[in-house]
């Protein structure tokens, strides 16, 4: 209502608002918000001016008319209404309402498919609303996906500013927030300690020890997420199960990442502790001293020559970047987010290899497991969207819609994912459409273009060596359980998965236990 009083209004205009939100008749104070602010009219209320956007009001003549406006104040408002429109492309559909009135961010964390399913069926594949309060354009389509993601369009979106507002304050400055130079500085070093080296060896020690005595497990994702922290602690960190500083960073890890999903105001209740949100940064601030501690401990014990002779990941980093750098960088990957999302891949692909059909497929022919997992990112994306900012400038054009600069662009990969026009049956899970029609095809799960994920290669090799891994010692079964996924903040079964393993004999046969060796030593 702050924002509202900046604006006047007629009654006529009150009673377009009302006719467009029946739900704020009921509301006192907006009714003598509106009634008190003047009588200026609708040149201060454009964006009720969107042509076909008022249910009783169907375009901007008809509400002016109504509200008795001038033609003067008639073409100034369809102006100011059409401000989203382009040359090159149509006017965004849908609407973004005005501020806490039109926000849609509960009702898209409640069911974010069934919020994106209705908006697309209304609006087609590209539309906008207001999330987290900013005017947001969502990319729901699969050729939309692939065009926000040409060299041309992506050049013009800002991941920094698309993410700040979940992890600026938490997290501090980090390739995800970066500026442009930043990262033109942070990626290239990376790639190079995340992408260029084969981690395969470090990974299989860990998935041994993990996976080497499995029987039955109530709940597979727990399993799976058990060992994704534990990997990335060790990874990331040099921080092993057995020191004693392990469970201590791992529960400040967890903590710190709680806060993404906490109301974002810092505030102590005395006797009854502190918010969450206040817990995730205290957290933030013990987390952040233990890794540069690490951090400036190894780098001062290390030659800066002695890069290439680095022996874990950790140790590589930290001949690679500066220790401001390192310890941001670091914090982020150790958050307990990035293990939920290896967790979601690996629950998913365990899920899905325990079906015959898919292991057999594997045993003719190892290729199949890249099919498979590759089918796995594109069913189970982790993450439900990614968010960037389009930069000023004049609007980016998308599936030939116009988004203004200014807007938040969310991709939704759930969404592009399931595009009938891009993949065949697309709610169906087969790996073999990796092989056929659709081999072409994209998969966003890690986004594309300047801001793919940066540790995306690591986090297939991860899955790829659990996969072969249990597919060479198990066979196994799921118990009955319910599927449905929870998609936010990070995609997983949203009931327990119960599973139990059987190891299999010593002596394999010779052909299963030759394909085994071969793809074991031979993958990623």
């Amino acid at each position: 209502f702050t924002e509202l009083r900046k604006f006047s209004a007629t009654r006529g205009t009150r009673d377009l608002i009302f006719n467009r939100w029946p739900s704020t008749r009921k509301n006192p104070i907006f009714k003598t918000t509106i009634l008190t602010t003047g009588q200026r009219g609708l040149q201060d209320w454009p964006w009720l001016l969107v042509p076909g956007r008022s249910r009783t009001h169907g375009t901007t003549s008809h509400a002016c008319e109504r509200t008795g406006l001038s033609r003067r104040s008639r073409v100034s408002a369809h102006r100011s209404s059409m401000a989203h429109c382009d040359g090159d492309g149509i006017a965004l559909p849908g609407s973004t309402g005005f501020g806490l009135l039109g926000d849609c961010s509960l009702e898209f964390w409640k069911n974010p498919v069934e919020f994106v399913q209705k908006k697309t069926s209304k609006h087609g594949a590209v539309w906008q609303t207001r999330v987290l309060g900013k005017p947001t354009a969502f990319i729901c389509g699969y050729q939309a996906a692939v065009e926000l993601f040409e060299p041309s369009v992506a050049s013009r979106l800002s991941a920094a500013r698309g993410y700040d507002a979940f992890v600026g304050k938490l997290y501090g400055s980090n390739v995800l927030t970066a500026s442009p130079e930043q990262r033109a500085r942070l990626i290239p070093q990376l790639h190079k300690v995340l992408s260029d080296v084969d981690w395969a060896v470090h990974i299989d020690g860990h998935v041994h020890k993990h996976f080497g005595g499995l029987e039955r497990y109530d709940d597979l994702y727990h399993l799976c997420r058990d060992f994704s922290e534990q990997l990335c602690l060790s990874l990331l960190l040099d921080v092993q199960p057995d020191d004693e500083d392990f469970d201590e960073v791992r529960r400040l890890s967890k903590t710190h990442w709680r806060g993404l999903v906490s109301v974002p105001v810092h505030i102590n209740f005395g006797g009854l502790g502190k918010s969450g949100y206040g817990r995730a940064m205290e957290a933030r601030a013990a987390l952040s001293d233990i890794i540069r501690n690490k951090v400036c401990a190894e780098q001062a014990g290390r030659p800066q020559s002695d890069e290439a002779g680095s022996s874990s990941l950790f140790q590589t980093l930290c001949a690679t970047m500066s220790e401001e750098d390192a310890t941001n960088n670091l914090l982020l990957f150790v958050s307990a987010l990035a293990p939920k999302a290896i967790a979601t891949l690996l629950t998913y692909q365990i899920i899905t290899l325990r079906k015959e059909q898919h292991r057999s497929a594997i045993e003719n022919d190892v290729g199949y497991l890249d099919f498979l997992l590759r089918e796995v990112e594109r069913a189970y994306p982790p993450f439900f969207a990614g968010r960037r900012f389009v930069e000023d400038g004049p609007p980016i054009v998308v599936d030939g819609v116009a988004i203004p600069a200014g807007h938040a662009v969310v991709f939704v990969s759930y969404m592009a994912h399931r595009d009938g026009t891009a993949f065949t049956q697309p709610e169906k899970f087969d790996p073999s459409r990796w092989a056929g029609a659709d081999s072409a095809c994209r998969v966003f799960s890690f986004g594309q273009g300047p801001h793919a994920c940066v540790g995306m290669r690591l986090v297939r090799t991860i899955c790829k060596r659990v996969a072969l891994f249990l597919l060479q010692a198990y066979t196994w079964r799921v118990g009955k359980c319910n599927l449905t996924p929870k998609w936010l903040p990070v995609m997983r079964p949203a009931s327990p998965v119960p599973v139990m393993f059987e190891r299999k004999p010593e002596q394999a046969p010779a052909r299963q236990q030759g394909i085994a060796g071969a793809t074991w030593s031979q993958a990623v």
